[in-house]
């Protein structure tokens, strides 16, 4: 497996409170040294776990026996851990700076010397975790670990980085947060990890409360985890399986059924795009539906806001904000010929719309003379004159 390891000899802490001749190993895992003692059982008779441990737990009923031979020849084991692997504390500095009623938390974070980006570069992840608004001391709900590394390109405003450190900033909106180094690499969007067990996590920090935090600033539920990512325009001509999965835990507001509140930026309506197969999973605590955007020429571009509807955040009372897509023709930008006949234009000015009339409903013609069918999906815009008809296709 490419482990680097040791076998070490010694002594091992019987029941009967005498040490007896045992051997076990040392493992390097992320730069340190492990403990890991398979045979644990055979000596002190009863079912015992001895696995990546540090020295503060380790040492506790192991002894090395430095002396391998008769002529005296010693040898130097590596030098264990202090912590079991996963239960280092990571360090933390954390500082407040404003007024009493209005705090910025910061918290300065460094591991192995490095800040989270060169971290990333070593194949370790310095990952973040927020609490629900809606936590209490007595009842913390994490939203989930994500990559630092992969947040910094997202939200600058809340890291700052020097070579050997980062730092994180909150103004109040979240009431606890703690941090982490993960062995391994974030497998979801935005950074996030569908699952961290123990043994992915080097070391993790205290719980971190934030006196910055204002009850009354709670905000409205959002969706943490959108798939697919709407971080892009997207191809207006497919149909898209949305989910949306939300920090604080929903539930409905009446008994009426869960619906979608659809607003686009040109007022496209339930005739021109389509929306279905609506889904509320409660125990997931996501929202999923498929969408097919307007194919209108009008609405090229446009954006679109979904808001759950009859869903409102169990402890906060206040409805998701809403989720944008934002849905494009592909374009050329380039005035050329392609082989399908079809004449691609880069027009620089902002025409003037005179008639929006649509031409499906005139058997695709323009004063009688009819659109080739392979035109149709490139038909950009159609201007009409008093005296004839331009078209730009």
């Amino acid at each position: 497996m490419g482990v680097e390891n040791q076998l070490v000899n010694g002594y091992l802490l019987s029941n009967e409170g005498a040490y007896e001749l045992h051997m076990w190993n040392y493992v390097k895992l992320d730069n340190k040294w492990y403990a890991v003692d398979s045979t644990i059982n055979d000596t002190i008779n009863q079912e015992k776990y001895c696995f990546l441990q540090g020295e503060e737990e380790f040492s506790y009923e192991h002894l090395e026996e430095k002396v391998i031979s008769q002529s005296g020849y010693s040898f130097d084991y590596p030098l264990l851990s202090t912590y079991s692997y996963g239960q280092e504390k990571l360090p933390t500095k954390v500082t407040y700076s404003g007024t009493e009623n209005e705090k910025t938390l910061f918290v300065e974070l460094s591991y192995n010397n490095s800040s989270a980006t060169n971290l990333a570069k070593t194949g370790l992840f310095l990952a973040v975790n927020y609490s629900s608004q809606t936590s209490t001391q007595n009842e913390i709900t994490w939203t989930g670990y994500a990559s630092i590394s992969s947040l910094i390109e997202l939200t600058e405003d809340i890291y700052v980085e020097t070579e050997n450190s980062t730092t994180f900033r909150d103004w109040g909106s979240i009431p606890y947060v703690k941090f982490a180094v993960i062995n391994k690499a974030p497998d979801g969007d935005f950074g996030r990890y569908s699952n961290v067990s123990s043994m992915d996590i080097v070391c993790e920090s205290d719980v971190i409360t934030n006196y910055a935090f204002k009850v009354e600033d709670i905000a409205s539920p959002f969706a943490y985890s959108v798939s697919p990512r709407n971080t892009a325009k997207m191809d207006i001509n497919k149909t898209y399986h949305i989910e949306l999965k939300y920090d604080e835990k929903l539930i409905k507001s009446d008994e009426n059924d869960v619906s979608i509140e659809v607003v686009s930026t040109h007022g496209a309506t339930g005739e021109q795009y389509s929306l279905t197969n609506i889904v509320w999973n409660e125990e997931l605590n996501q929202l999923s539906f498929d969408f097919a955007p307007s194919k209108m020429f009008l609405h090229n571009g446009d954006g679109y806001n979904f808001a759950p509807v009859n869903l409102v955040g169990e402890n906060s009372g206040k409805r998701p904000y809403a989720v944008s897509y934002s849905f494009q023709y592909k374009s050329i930008v380039c005035n050329k010929i392609l082989d399908s006949g079809a004449l691609y234009m880069d027009v620089v000015a902002h025409p003037t719309l005179i008639d929006n009339s649509d031409l499906s409903m005139s058997n695709w013609q323009i004063n009688g003379e009819q659109v080739g069918e392979n035109q149709r999906s490139q038909l950009a815009l159609v201007v009409l004159l008093q005296a004839k008809a331009t078209k730009m296709i």
